[in-house]
């Protein structure tokens, strides 16, 4: 048999399981509903019923008196009358004299010196894994730049890391 047929078939048995169960949910979920709406009307008849208690306990509230319309707020904090404010005012001088500051000289840092090339070299004994980068640009120059980079790392050579990253 064609492999690619087989395949189609699962799939459309696959869909089909699925459409089932969707439907079987859905009938289910309905079938419940309506149960619960015939439960809920089929309770129609309910009986109001009075009952009598008996008892010789007989609530009543007293009467009560008011003591007085108003309440009485005893204060207890004394008001002063007749306080006088005032501002002493004398002048402060302050005996300390500013010293004029001179202002800060710039100067140009040096700048660092660059290289036309870097080799990196090492070993790792660990899972026998030798290191190896390489670096090419040119020195300071305002009208171009550029600058090349190879590296080799055997632990992680099969993932696209050989010379093409830059």
């Amino acid at each position: 048999m064609d492999p690619e047929l087989i395949y189609k078939t699962a799939e459309a048995e696959e869909t089909q399981r699925i459409r089932v169960k969707k439907i079987v949910t859905w009938v289910l979920v309905i079938l419940l509903i309506l149960i619960q709406v015939a439960i809920s009307l089929a309770q129609t008849n309910v009986n109001n019923n009075t009952f009598n208690a008996l008892s010789t306990f007989k609530p009543e509230i007293k009467e009560s008196n008011k003591v007085n319309d108003q309440p009485d707020i005893k204060d207890t904090v004394k008001r002063i009358t007749n306080i006088k404010y005032g501002i002493a005012s004398n002048p402060l001088f302050p005996k300390y004299e500013v010293q004029k500051i001179e202002s800060a000289k710039m100067q140009n840092e040096p700048l660092a010196k660059l290289y036309h090339s870097l080799i990196k070299v090492g070993y790792g004994p660990l899972y026998n894994s030798p290191y190896g980068e390489f670096f090419v640009s040119n020195i300071r120059s305002r009208d171009m730049a550029y600058g090349a980079r190879i590296k080799h790392f055997s632990s992680s050579s099969t993932r696209f890391n050989r010379f093409w990253r830059i």
